[in-house]
C-alpha cells in the first residue's frame, strides 16, 4: 500500500505541474490594456518599463513648460487613482487566474495503534478530487477569459477618461491664466485713469462726482483682478491635484496662450456609430454581457450536477492492503439550481440594461456636444472676426482725437478697457470651444484632440 499510495499521489502532483507552475500573467494583462488604451491615446499610452525610468521621464516633463501632452503622461504616470486602476487589474487577473485552475486535490492519512488486546496497526490514505470542480473548468475558463478582456477595457477606460480630465484641467489653468493677464492690464489702466482723475480734480478741470467715478471703476478693477488670481489659482492647484504632485514638487510651469481654434465638420450620424465602436467603456459592458451568458449558460448546464468527488482510497493493516476508490455525488432532492439560474438571469439582465443605458447615454452626449462646440465657435469667431476689431478701431480713432485734442484721456482709457475686456471675452469663449471639444472627444471615446498651436 505505501508505494502504490505514493504513485498515485506521484501521478497527481504530474498531472498539476502543467497549469500549478504557471505564473499569474500581471504584466501580460496590463500590456494588452494598455494596447488597447494605444487606439485612443496613440505613443502617449506607452509606458516606462520600470519606476526610475517613470521618475526620470516624469522630472524632464515638469523641468519645461506643461503641454496638454505633458501634462497626460505626467497623470499617467503620478495620479493615485491611475496606480489604483492598475493594482485593480491586477488583482482582476488574479482572480480570473485563480477561477482558471483546478482546486487542489485533498491527501488524507490515518495510523491506527493496535490496541492493547491485539490487532495490527492500520494505514489509511486517501487522494480526493473535486468532480464538479473538473467538469465546470472549461466553462470557467471560457467567461474568464472574456472577465479579463473586461477588466482591460475596464483599464483603459479609467486611464483614457483621466487623460481627458486632465486635459480639462490643464485648459481651464491656462486660461485662467491668460485672463489673469488681460486683468492685470485692465486695472492697470483703470488704475491710471483713478489717478489722473484725481490730478484733473485737484487742477479743477473736473468735479468731485467724475473724480469717485473713476476712483470706483479703478476699486472694482482691482476687485476682478482679485478674483481672478483666486481663480488661477484654484485651477492650479486643481491641475497639480489631478497630476498626482505633491508640495515637493516643481512648480507649473504653464503657456501663456490657449490654442487657436479651427472650424470643424461632422456627420452626426457617423460620429453615433464611431462612439458605440470606439466607446471603451461600452466595449467593457458588452464584454460584461458575454461574460454573465456564458456563466448562466454554464450554471444551467451543472444545475443539478451540486457537489460531487472522487477520490483513491488505500489500507494496510498488517500484511493486508486494499486500494479502491470512491466517489460521491449531492442529490438534487430539495434544490436543482433554481435560485442560482435566477440570479445569474437577473445580472444578465442588469448588464444588458448597463448596455443600452450607455448607448442612450452616448447618442445624447454626442449630439448636445456637437451643438455646444458648434456654438462655442461661433461665438469666439464673433470676438476674433467682429468685436475685437471694432474695439481696436475705436481704441486707434479716439488715440487720433486725443492728439488733436478733440477728446479726453478718460475716453481713451475706457475704450481701451473694454478693447481689454473683448480679448477676456475671446479667452472665453476659446476655452469653452475647447473643452466642448474634449467633452465631445469622451463622448466619441476617441483620439484625444491635442492642443499644439498657439492663439
Amino acid at each position: 500500500m505505501k508505494f502504490r499510495l505514493l504513485s498515485v499521489i506521484t501521478a497527481a502532483a504530474t498531472l498539476g505541474v502543467s497549469s500549478g507552475c504557471s505564473t499569474v500573467p500581471v504584466q501580460s494583462s496590463r500590456q494588452q490594456a494598455q494596447a488597447l488604451l494605444q487606439r485612443s491615446a496613440g505613443t502617449l499610452a506607452q509606458f516606462p518599463d520600470n519606476a526610475e525610468a517613470a521618475e526620470n521621464e516624469l522630472r524632464t516633463l515638469l523641468a519645461a513648460p506643461l503641454d496638454a501632452t505633458a501634462a497626460i503622461r505626467v497623470a499617467w504616470l503620478r495620479n493615485a487613482d491611475a496606480q489604483a486602476a492598475c493594482a485593480q487589474l491586477g488583482i482582476s487577473t488574479a482572480d480570473i487566474f485563480a477561477a482558471s485552475r483546478p482546486a487542489n486535490p485533498q491527501l488524507g492519512l490515518a495510523w491506527l495503534w493496535p490496541s492493547p488486546h491485539g490487532g495490527d496497526r492500520k494505514l489509511d490514505g486517501t487522494l480526493g478530487f473535486s468532480l464538479d470542480d473538473l467538469i465546470r473548468l472549461p466553462s470557467r475558463r471560457q467567461y474568464g477569459a472574456v472577465e479579463l478582456r473586461a477588466a482591460q477595457q475596464q483599464l483603459a477606460a479609467k486611464l483614457y477618461a483621466l487623460a481627458l480630465d486632465t486635459l480639462d484641467a490643464w485648459l481651464e489653468a491656462a486660461a485662467s491664466q491668460q485672463r489673469l493677464s488681460v486683468r492685470r492690464a485692465i486695472a492697470e489702466s483703470a488704475q491710471t485713469a483713478a489717478e489722473l482723475a484725481e490730478q484733473y480734480r485737484l487742477a479743477g478741470n473736473i468735479n468731485a462726482v467724475e473724480t469717485a467715478l473713476q476712483a470706483a471703476a479703478g476699486t472694482e478693477a482691482a476687485l476682478s483682478l482679485s478674483r481672478s488670481e483666486r481663480d488661477a489659482s484654484r485651477s492650479r492647484s486643481r491641475l497639480r491635484q489631478i497630476l498626482g504632485l505633491t508640495a515637493t514638487d516643481p512648480a507649473l510651469q504653464l503657456p501663456t496662450n490657449l490654442p487657436a481654434a479651427e472650424a470643424l465638420t461632422f456627420e452626426a450620424q457617423q460620429l453615433h456609430a464611431e462612439a458605440r465602436s470606439q466607446r471603451l467603456d461600452l466595449a467593457a459592458a458588452r464584454s460584461e454581457v458575454e461574460s454573465v451568458s456564458l456563466r448562466l449558460a454554464a450554471t444551467r448546464r451543472f444545475r443539478l450536477l451540486g457537489g460531487s468527488a472522487v477520490s483513491v482510497l488505500g489500507e494496510q493493516e498488517g500484511d493486508s492492503r486494499r486500494t479502491g476508490i470512491g466517489a460521491g455525488i449531492e442529490l438534487p432532492l430539495f434544490s436543482q439550481g433554481q435560485s442560482a439560474v435566477a440570479r445569474a438571469t437577473a445580472e444578465l439582465q442588469l448588464a444588458e440594461a448597463h448596455v443600452r443605458q450607455l448607448e442612450v447615454s452616448i447618442d445624447a452626449e454626442v449630439d448636445a456636444q456637437l451643438e455646444q462646440l458648434a456654438r462655442a465657435y461661433d461665438e469666439y469667431r464673433q470676438y476674433r472676426e467682429r468685436l475685437i476689431p471694432q474695439r481696436e478701431s475705436i481704441v486707434a480713432r479716439l488715440s487720433e482725437q486725443a492728439n488733436f485734442m478733440l477728446t479726453g484721456p478718460f475716453e481713451l482709457l475706457l475704450a481701451r478697457q473694454q478693447s481689454y475686456s473683448a480679448y477676456e471675452g475671446a479667452v472665453d469663449a476659446l476655452q469653452s470651444w475647447w473643452q466642448s471639444r474634449v467633452a465631445l472627444a469622451r463622448a466619441l471615446g476617441a483620439p484625444l484632440p491635442m492642443p499644439v498651436r498657439g492663439n
